[in-house]
């Protein structure tokens, strides 16, 4: 961009077009109560620039688009496109620069109106509202659906279709058209995030290849509009352009070596660090109990992941803890007739069981490579608390202390209670990538399956698992 871009954008060095020639008849009609100016201080605290190493690229309305240029960006099923080797953005106060998609119109109307809202207005900033006035001409609506789905594609700042979900089952998800892509930095200290927006053409097609293919985007150049130079104004913008390329050069080569050092660091990531994933999982274990649940999982870098889960047992399954306590009563003897005593002892077994009813907990996910995952997760299980009372009374008759008949024994059994309990759950195993393996491209791509050992309460046991990640 210039090499800086305007300061209160993105990079800091060209602010739109300059001002040249008769103004009365170069500009824009503006809001009678604005105040116009030569220049301005900034308005605006320090800020952490984003600039590009490319010196043609430019900046205007603040810094907040990039003009003069449409990206025009080919996408095949199998491409793979940097947005950072396309436009050569860096932080100048560090961290990495994030892209979001945009409703192109939308964004331009707002910069627009942003500048022409402004009490003071510089000459260069009303040449600014032309022009973006002058591109929303020939710029058409975004679709809606497509926005979406491109703006979940570009948070780590690559365009992969088939991975990002922008080609599914043969078909393209977005549509051929004009977008925006908002480049933004992060805070780093005293200096605020900048944001710039950068107009594409997304242009989809077929694949051609069976190796990933990586596109580099072709630049289409605008028609820049600003009013007509004479010629001692053409003199004196080439002598602001070569004074900003000068010292665009100086900023660069300041930042050079740690900018290497971070590409360098990037190039030996094995793996993209992937968004939040989040699916249905499901399991069929060996104590009859059967699980539906859903899982939240939150990537710390390439090889390791963090888990939030939750499952209910629609089958139940044997019991995970079960406790037996006897009581025995002797009564006293009782004599019912000459010589001849009844005798009763009771007996009361109190039975407790344990049926599972949910689990929920944290896990922790290592993928030692891309198609398969060793989780490990720890939790708590909510379970129903049952007890039955078993009661037997045995009677028996003697005389001289000798039995007379046989016993009688008298059983009965009722529920004591419920109520409800929770036990550690605790669950280690690996699951392999199926849906790449043998379902690529359809929408079982993402299932993976395997087992896992599993102890909750007392109970030990293990599972046969599926999951669907989305």
């Amino acid at each position: 961009m210039k090499k800086t871009l305007y300061k209160a954008g993105v990079a800091a060095a060209l602010a739109a077009m300059a001002y040249f020639g008769n103004p009365a008849s170069a500009y824009p009609q503006r809001n009678p109560s604005q105040i116009v100016v030569d220049d301005a201080p900034g308005s605006q605290g320090p800020r952490n620039l984003i600039r590009s190493r490319n010196p043609s690229f430019s900046a205007t309305g603040e810094g907040a688009l990039l003009k003069n240029y449409v990206f025009d960006i080919p996408l095949r099923p199998n491409s793979n496109v940097s947005l950072d080797s396309m436009f050569e953005l860096y932080a100048v106060e560090g961290g990495k620069i994030s892209y979001d998609a945009r409703q192109v119109r939308r964004e331009l109307t707002k910069i627009a109106n942003d500048l022409e809202g402004k009490a003071i207005i510089t000459r260069k900033e009303l040449a600014s509202v032309k022009y973006i006035k002058d591109l929303l001409r020939q710029t058409p609506e975004s679709d809606l659906r497509s926005v979406s789905v491109l703006e979940r594609a570009l948070n780590d700042g690559v365009l992969n279709p088939t991975s990002d979900s922008l080609y599914q089952n043969g078909q393209w998800r977005i549509k051929n058209g004009r977008y925006g892509v908002l480049a933004r930095s992060v805070k780093e200290g005293q200096y605020e995030p900048q944001s710039i927006l950068i107009v594409v053409d997304m242009k989809t097609g077929m694949p051609d290849t069976v190796k990933t293919e990586t596109v580099k985007p072709s630049i289409v150049k605008q028609p820049e509009i600003h009013p007509p130079q004479t010629d001692s104004a053409k003199a004196r913008q080439d002598s602001v352009m070569a004074e900003r390329k000068r010292m665009a050069a100086q900023e660069i080569a300041k930042v050079d070596s740690t900018r290497k050092a971070e590409k360098k660091q990037a190039a030996d990531s094995v793996a993209r660090i992937p968004r939040l994933n989040y699916g249905f999982e499901a399991a069929a274990g060996i104590n009859n109990e059967v699980v539906l649940g859903t899982f939240f999982n939150y990537p710390i870098n390439s090889r390791m992941s963090l888990e939030a889960f939750g499952d209910i047992y629609l089958a139940r399954g044997k019991s995970i803890s079960e406790l037996s306590d006897t009581t025995v009563t002797f009564r006293e003897k009782e004599l019912i007739g000459p010589g001849i005593y009844r005798q009763r002892t009771d007996v009361i077994i109190g039975n407790s069981k344990e049926r599972p009813i949910a689990d929920f907990g944290l896990g922790y996910l290592f993928k030692p490579r891309k198609d398969l995952e060793l989780p490990l997760r720890v939790g708590v299980n909510f379970s129903k608390e049952e007890r039955t009372l078993y009661g037997e009374s045995t009677i028996t008759h003697e005389r001289n202390m000798e039995p007379l008949g046989d016993p009688q024994v008298i059983t009965n059994s009722k529920e004591d209670y419920e109520r409800n309990a929770t036990n550690f759950s605790f669950s280690v195993g690996a699951n392999y990538s199926i849906g790449k393996r043998f379902f690529s491209g359809t929408f079982l791509e993402n299932l993976s399956s395997g087992i896992s050992f599993n102890r909750t309460g007392k109970n030990n046991g293990a599972r046969i698992n599926l999951k669907y990640k989305f």
